[in-house]
């Protein structure tokens, strides 16, 4: 992990008083790195708003406490994929402990997830959560994308590493779909941010009356399963 200093640095630069926000946000380059060393990557597509932050907007984009991926895998990968993404946080990666005994599938087990702990040589508290999305593919193709510059990479243990990740308007997508099920500044936020760039308006229209349908009708199964 990168020192102290390093970071205080970084927070002061990016106008943030609470060092360990930054902090944070370095930490959840180290997981991806964890999760990429360990081939797990290759099974997940990187969404939601850390990757917004990391590879759309850098660092005009807000501040995020998580790592949100779809699960890409086979029924015959599933659990196995599962399995080693608890592995690799069970594990130390350049100086960070990271820990978790409580993940979990949510009540319509169309995700998995926890709280995971870290610490490192300055920070014996840290936390941030991790949750993947089973309930359904990615519609557009995946790709792998650049981690957008931040000037803390130059002191990281590595280099900058592409990470595959839902394509932009499809992670907008998704931010749509959210606020109709859920109300979250942060949401609004990420969709504010977007709405100064040029888009697909069309495809964006598309995409999130595919996702909204698609939440229809796991939630109609869910109901039509009660009644059985």
């Amino acid at each position: 992990m990168i020192a102290q200093k390093f970071v205080d640095r970084f927070a002061r630069n990016s106008g943030i008083k609470d060092k360990f926000i930054a902090e944070r946000e370095v930490v959840l380059t180290y997981a991806l790195e964890a999760i990429k060393n360990k081939e797990v990557m290759k099974h997940l597509a990187f969404k939601g708003g850390t990757a917004l932050r990391k590879l759309v907007f850098g660092s005009s984009g807000r501040f995020s406490m998580d790592l949100d991926f779809t699960l890409c895998a086979n029924d015959q990968e599933h659990d196995d994929v599962l399995e080693r993404i608890i592995s690799v946080f069970n594990e130390e990666h350049h100086g960070i402990t990271f820990k978790t005994d409580d993940f979990y599938f949510s009540d319509q087990e169309n995700s998995f997830g926890g709280d995971v702990r870290y610490t490192h040589a300055w920070n014996t508290a840290g936390v941030f959560k991790l949750q993947i999305s089973l309930r359904e593919q990615p519609t557009l193709p995946i790709a792998e994308g650049p981690l957008l510059p931040q000037e803390y990479f130059k002191e990281m243990e590595f280099k900058p590493f592409p990470v595959r990740a839902m394509t932009t308007i499809e992670m907008i997508a998704e931010k749509v779909r959210a606020t109709f099920q859920r109300s979250k500044v942060r949401d609004l936020y990420d969709l504010h941010r977007f709405a100064t760039t040029p888009f697909d308006s069309d495809l964006l229209r598309g995409l999130v009356v595919l996702k909204l349908y698609e939440s229809l009708r796991q939630a109609c199964v869910r109901i039509s399963r009660q009644l059985d």
